[in-house]
């Protein structure tokens, strides 16, 4: 389906794409096999896509001989995924729902699967957050802000360092970026996007809820320094500073500063507190 279709499609059903949604739907097909290439998609795959919209994505995937399960919240588009579900056949099952509390859609989160979509730029962190807290996907190979892949990115001392780009990178390794331009999408996008691709470390690390809490809040406020953040939440800092010496960092170092390992180890040692 290019852009022409897609038109023609929107003007015979009057669909009209919601900016609330964050609907900025595919028309490049190369695109698509680009990403599925990108992810190392083979025949036999579990794949879960987010926002299937019309099927752009989703008819390379199945072509490709993954068997795609697939949600969509915009209930208006359920129609058009049914009969795509029937061109398809048993290679593309799809539910109605919410992407954010159906992350791995009708899957068990534990079940080995990748995870490949066109995402809703809006959801990403929630999302994103949501599927770590519950599993952790072979692959995740996105259509991504390029502003969010970036902050997932961000190495320790960045300013877009962070809670979430921690939890990303202790668990996963980036295998690819590539530009995408606006033209790709109808309506076209006001932002920059990127094809984001990760793998799965082969030993992924998930933080404890109380330490990702306490990560959280103390990012909050950045800037100020971390012993006397964690002092006021009524933490023993004992711990911290002998932690934080062995990274070669003083008392005064700032949230921000701190890299991932140590904070693997404050999880390790429940220097936050016990889940």
């Amino acid at each position: 389906m290019n852009r022409r279709d897609l038109i023609a499609c929107f003007q015979s059903t009057g669909f009209t794409p919601a900016h609330r949604l964050g609907q900025n739907f595919l028309v490049d097909r190369n695109l698509a096999v680009k990403l599925v290439e990108m992810a190392g998609v083979v025949a036999g795959d579990t794949v879960v896509e987010v926002g299937p919209g019309f099927g752009m994505l989703s008819r390379v995937l199945v072509e490709r001989g993954a068997m795609v399960h697939a949600i969509e919240k915009d209930e208006r588009l359920r129609p058009h995924l049914d009969e795509l579900s029937r061109e398809l056949g048993k290679g593309f099952q799809w539910m109605q729902g919410d992407a954010v509390e159906h992350p791995y859609a009708d899957l068990d989160p534990g079940e080995d699967c990748l995870i490949v979509a066109n995402l809703p730029y809006a959801i990403t962190g929630p999302w994103l957050f949501k599927v770590m807290s519950v599993g952790f996907p072979r692959v995740i190979g996105l259509m991504l802000q390029r502003e969010a892949a970036e902050r997932l990115m961000a190495p320790v001392g960045d300013k877009r360092y962070g809670p979430l780009s921690i939890q990303l990178q202790a668990a996963y390794t980036l295998s690819g970026m590539h530009r995408v331009p606006s033209s790709c999408f109808h309506p076209p996008p006001d932002i920059e996007s990127v094809l984001f691709v990760v793998n799965r470390k082969e030993h992924p690390r998930r933080f404890g809820k109380i330490c990702y809490a306490g990560m959280q809040e103390v990012f909050t406020q950045r800037r100020k320094q971390l012993l006397g953040l964690l002092t006021r939440k009524g933490l023993d800092v004992s711990g911290w500073i002998g932690l934080l010496e062995r990274y070669g960092l003083d008392s005064r170092v700032r949230p921000e500063e701190v890299p991932i390992a140590a904070w693997m180890e404050a999880d390790a040692q429940y220097l936050f507190g016990r889940d």
